[in-house]
């Protein structure tokens, strides 16, 4: 049987996806209970293996207490991650902070870093 040609859509939507489940704190596993489905279906969604239908897209959205647009690409529809693994973690942590004040300071500093690239540390 032919493979199923490839959607750069569904890809970006997989990325989108997993970048969220990250940012959010959770596992594939953990995911998956949520969803009522196996940790390999997430993966696949994730990886944009499987296309992903709009009512398991509100599921995630539901799931991860995100609106559904969070979901969506945006713009271009390109072919990598939206986001590099750096940018990844560093979200992942301004998620992590829960005080109004410290996630204030945390995005001054890191707007500071970004007007001085030059400065290594």
């Amino acid at each position: 049987m032919p493979r199923k040609k490839d959607h750069k859509l569904d890809r970006q939507v997989g990325s989108l996806l997993r970048q969220t489940r990250i940012i959010r704190g959770y596992t594939l596993q953990q995911t998956a209970e949520l969803l009522d489905i196996t940790y390999q279906q997430v993966q696949k969604y994730e990886k944009g293996d499987n296309r992903i239908t709009v009512t398991r897209l509100i599921d995630f959205a539901e799931a991860y207490e995100i609106d559904l647009h969070s979901l969506m690409p945006r713009g271009r529809i390109i072919d990598q991650p939206m986001l590099s693994p750096g940018e990844l973690r560093a979200a992942q942590i301004a998620h992590a902070i829960k005080n109004e004040l410290i996630l204030a300071k945390w995005i001054e500093i890191g707007k500071c870093l970004i007007s001085k690239p030059n400065v290594s540390g």
